[in-house]
């Protein structure tokens, strides 16, 4: 299994920490020194990459709208290293100013796993009591019919959870897991933003998909960005949505998407009389 960035990079740590105190042991101070510089990098590039985000979390915005939530989930994100994603599915639907969705992750577990880590992420103004949040096993429990109530381990704009599995999954097992929550009151009428993420340790791309829903009228019109890596958000394109029963749908695939990445969806919905 190939091992990510973050885990060779611990790695060359270990080993040039072993490689000073044997180097000080036989007084060969060139490569002690050696080796501590090379340590000294590996730390200053940590910080480095802890204080670029820090920074493009400061400044996210798009169209004149600050991404509130957007900021706060990757101010607090945690990268899952659990379990290598081959596929998610991130389904949201908007009815008047609430927020329903619906996040699936299918993939191979790296070692023994009996839970898996969701953050769900919103500009809510609701309360605890009023937030709903279910999970499901779904690699025994396919038809989501059992449950799983989730473990909130940060409340806020960015919520972190967790979802017990209903059996432990081993070593290079499957792993399907979904979660569904509402938040009550957290959309605007007038021009608004939904986002997806993704934030996994691995190389190996992920099949993504995000679909976006009105129930009722469709917006005025629905436009897709991403976000560099400097926190700059640039227009990917102008989606086009499909109307049905339900609503009016909007989605967006990427069948090989970094594994960790971002999409904003900006729409604008007439005000509601």
């Amino acid at each position: 299994m190939p091992r990510s960035p973050q885990e060779w990079t611990a790695w060359f740590g270990l080993v040039g920490a072993i490689a000073t105190v044997v180097a000080l042991f036989n007084n060969r101070f060139a490569v002690a020194l050696a080796s501590f510089a090379a340590v000294t990098v590996i730390a200053s590039a940590a910080m480095v990459m802890r204080a670029r985000r820090r920074t493009r979390a400061a400044g996210l915005s798009v169209e004149g709208m600050a991404l509130d939530s957007l900021r706060l989930a990757e101010l607090g994100r945690t990268v899952s290293r659990d379990v290598i994603v081959n596929r998610a599915i991130h389904r949201a639907r908007v009815v008047g100013a609430d927020l329903e969705q619906w996040i699936e992750l299918t993939g191979t577990a790296r070692k023994r796993v009996g839970e898996l880590a969701f953050s769900i992420d919103s500009d809510a103004r609701d309360s605890g009591e009023q937030w709903r949040c279910r999970g499901y096993d779904l690699a025994v429990d396919p038809h989501a019919e059992h449950p799983i109530q989730p473990i909130v381990m940060a409340d806020g704009l960015s919520r972190k959870l967790v979802v017990p599995l209903a059996e432990e999954v081993r070593a290079n097992g499957s792993v399907h897991v979904a979660i569904e929550s509402r938040s009550i009151g957290c959309m605007r009428d007038g021009k608004d933003y939904f986002f997806s993420s993704l934030a996994f340790d691995q190389i190996p791309p992920v099949d993504w998909t995000i679909e976006l829903e009105f129930a009722g009228a469709a917006p005025t019109y629905a436009r897709l960005y991403g976000v560099t890596d400097g926190g700059r958000p640039y227009l990917k394109c102008s989606l086009v949505g499909t109307t049905g029963p339900s609503g009016t749908n909007y989605t967006a695939r990427d069948k090989a998407s970094p594994a960790r990445d971002v999409r904003v969806f900006v729409f604008d919905r007439l005000r509601q009389v």
